[in-house]
């Protein structure tokens, strides 16, 4: 599994970045969240919790629970 930060296409504006997912080494990346976060990955990769970058929260935004190695039950 790999999380990352990033644009498509030519924008380098920070403010245009997302948050993409890959569960294949990077071959294939899916869009997960959309603006700027923060991420922490927990749990050797079983959880992840993402707050919005720059906005006050009392609440977690986001979590992923990753059912198992072959499971694809993001969630």
């Amino acid at each position: 599994m790999v999380l990352a930060t990033g644009t498509i296409g030519n924008s380098l504006d920070p403010l245009e970045v997302n948050v993409y997912l890959s569960t294949d080494g990077g071959m294939g990346w899916m869009q997960v969240l959309r603006g700027p976060y923060l991420y922490s990955i927990g749990d050797h990769g079983g959880i992840i919790v993402a707050v919005r970058q720059g906005e006050p929260t009392t609440e977690i935004k986001w979590v992923i629970k990753l059912c198992g190695p072959r499971a694809s039950c993001i969630k």
